[in-house]
């Protein structure tokens, strides 16, 4: 089955955190795969946000298929269902997990990674669930700073030896908070935000950088002087979403 529609791409680079939104077009890149994606989880980035936010369906899954030596740390995990528990009306928040072959590339486009999901996803929407599929690769991705991006409504990739690479030594971000903070911002965009899926209370979508919120300080932000940032990150806890931010998730049914 080829995909026809234009997919969201927000990726979170290393030396640029928050990269600019851009479209890319995935014509055919799961025409080889064995895994038709359910309706509910093949739309933009934004679109699910309501689901993903409200009461309406009372549980969140979070797949999580890994390469060999990537497996996300434990902590990631528990800090990512506190993050969930603060910002979602969801009851329960289950993780998945497996272990997938891995790809050998250095780099993969984002049909390739199209495909890896189509051909391993598993769980999906449906009358009491919202599924988010998170892909760990061995591999990076163009441009190389790039560690992750959500690039469909209920899907994530972290591109994990970029992550790897950038994190965990000596005088490096802990691997666990560079993690955390690529998936709280990327699951951002999945709740709507800036203003792509969820309606914005007030006018903060930064206009030189869609999908991002001009507060310097908030999660949202789009920031472009990496050392600056990396030594916040490192010296300080990961930004929160501010004021605007949270009011634009409470008034989709978020909390």
């Amino acid at each position: 089955m080829k995909v026809r529609q234009i997919l969201t791409l927000v990726s979170l680079s290393f030396l640029v955190l928050f990269t600019s939104q851009c479209s890319k077009t995935a014509d055919g890149p799961g025409s080889s795969s064995s895994v038709t994606l359910n309706t509910f989880n093949n739309k933009a980035v934004g679109a699910s946000a309501n689901e993903l936010l409200s009461a309406e369906k009372p549980s969140i899954v979070l797949e999580v298929n890994y390469m060999k030596g990537f497996a996300l740390q434990s902590s990631t995990l528990n800090s990512l269902n506190s993050f969930l528990s603060t910002y979602t009306k969801k009851g329960a928040f289950q993780v998945v997990q497996k272990e997938i072959t891995a790809s050998g590339k250095d780099s993969l486009s984002l049909a390739e990674i199209d495909k890896i999901e189509r051909q391993n996803r598993t769980t999906f929407n449906s009358t009491n669930q919202v599924s988010v599929y998170l892909l760990v690769t061995d591999g990076g991705y163009n441009p190389e700073n790039t560690v992750g991006f959500a690039y469909r409504n209920t899907s994530i990739v972290l591109l994990g030896k970029t992550i790897s690479k950038f994190s965990g030594g000596a005088n490096q971000v802990p691997r666990s908070k560079l993690e955390l903070g690529t998936l709280e911002h990327e699951f951002g965009h999945l709740f709507g935000l800036v203003n792509v899926g969820t309606p914005m209370q007030t006018n903060h979508n930064d206009p030189a950088n869609p999908a991002h919120c001009v507060n310097s300080k908030c999660l949202m932000y789009y920031q472009t002087e990496t050392s600056r940032f990396l030594g916040t990150l490192m010296a300080n806890n990961i930004p929160s979403f501010d004021t605007n931010c949270r009011n634009d998730l409470i008034a989709n049914g978020g909390k």
